[in-house]
């Protein structure tokens, strides 16, 4: 390993949004280490308003996207020309990445098309997990894949920066924080929002509440979040608002339903089930930041919840506690039932009945709410 101090560093890790949040920390650790170097980042688009703004991160460089549905009926020669277009973006970013001349490529993936790019880059030193024995060889450092697993990915992502000397015993893990920048304007439609509807329903606090994921099957039942949102309702005055991503206003719009529906039924105000427009990231993250907490299953919600600073509870079913909360216990609390099958990281269940998340009781859910949220009360 060379001893020169290296002037520009390049981030590979596309997406998924939660994977690029935990990962954040990657480039405050380096500008820390080396505080005069240029420190970029490699990204699909839609990580752009977790990496914008960044005060550690110099430039994105954003993929090209082939949009497969917004070409399913057109002709085929108009489909071909913009599949040109795409094909030369590609090529054109392979390029001007290589053209930049970085010293140092940390592939934090290490999929087929970022190996092949960071080869392509020329730089001296390429680091990435050890994780296929061809691609492997695109890369002049490896670091033991076990080694991701051992603990929370907002830290351990930061093994990756060992062959560079920095190691993670030297790394006070209390300063490591999960970047999410928040500015004033991301703060105006939520603040607005929220006092709108507290307002009219005498109510001081309320608790955000994420039961969606990509995967069915990480997600704890509809019906044990509303029951929880009830007993919060009926003992503590409490208002629930449910957050959501794009693409889930399905899900989201029938528990919202079913939860008015058990307000009615116990004689509650229908709107103490507060369902926001469309916000971005960052406005949820300033939202969440004002609730009394976020209980959330094993999603990018329940990321975004601690990058913004709020208490969290995490459901956990076939995914990993130990790689997914942050250990710090007087903040977050990761559920888990101990017995039957669980944490078998799976995205699809094979059992006739869903032992993990299934049979996780809404009183233990709330007892860890109390514990966590209600303790000056």
């Amino acid at each position: 390993m060379t001893s020169a101090i290296p002037k520009k560093i390049l981030i590979m890790l596309p997406r998924q949004l939660g994977d690029v949040l935990l990962a954040t920390p990657l480039a405050s650790v380096l500008k820390q280490k080396y505080p005069t170097a240029q420190i970029d980042w490699w990204a699909h688009p839609m990580a752009k308003e977790i990496l914008s703004g960044n005060p550690h991160i110099s430039t994105v460089h954003y993929l090209p996207v082939w949009r497969k549905k917004e070409f399913k009926n057109v002709f085929f020669i108009k489909k071909f020309w913009h599949w040109l277009l795409y094909l030369w973006s590609e090529i054109y970013l392979f390029f001007y990445i290589r053209s930049q001349k970085y010293n140092i490529i940390i592939d934090a993936i290490n999929y087929p098309r970022s190996s092949f790019q960071t080869l392509f880059t020329g730089a001296k030193i390429r680091i990435s997990f050890k994780c296929n024995s061809i691609r492997d060889k695109t890369y002049t450092h490896l670091v033991q894949r076990e080694k991701l697993d051992t603990g929370y990915l907002g830290y351990t992502r930061l093994y990756l920066l060992e062959p560079l000397g920095i190691y993670m015993d030297k790394i006070n893990l209390e300063e490591v924080k999960i970047d999410l920048p928040i500015e004033d304007m991301n703060k105006v439609k939520p603040s607005k929002w929220i006092e709108e509807q507290l307002s009219q329903l005498h109510v001081q606090n309320y608790i955000v509440m994420s039961p969606t994921s990509r995967y069915l099957v990480r997600c704890w039942p509809i019906s044990s979040y509303t029951d929880l949102a009830l007993q919060l309702a009926q003992k503590y005055n409490v208002a629930t608002v449910w957050s959501r991503a794009p693409g889930e206003e399905e899900y989201i719009l029938k528990v919202h339903h079913s939860f008015k529906e058990k307000l009615k039924q116990n004689s509650l105000s229908e709107n103490m089930s507060l369902l926001p427009p469309l916000m971005s990231i960052r406005e949820i993250a300033y939202l969440t930041n004002k609730s009394l907490g976020c209980i959330a299953n094993s999603n990018g919600m329940s990321h975004i919840a601690v990058a913004s600073g709020a208490k969290m509870i995490q459901l956990h079913g076939p995914t990993q506690p130990i790689n997914w909360c942050p250990p710090n216990k007087l903040k977050y609390i990761s559920l888990q039932r101990d017995v039957g099958c669980v944490g078998c990281s799976s995205n699809f269940c094979k059992l006739a009945q869903r032992e993990c998340l299934d049979e996780l009781r809404v009183s233990v859910v709330f007892k860890a709410i109390e514990e966590l949220f209600f303790q000056k009360f």
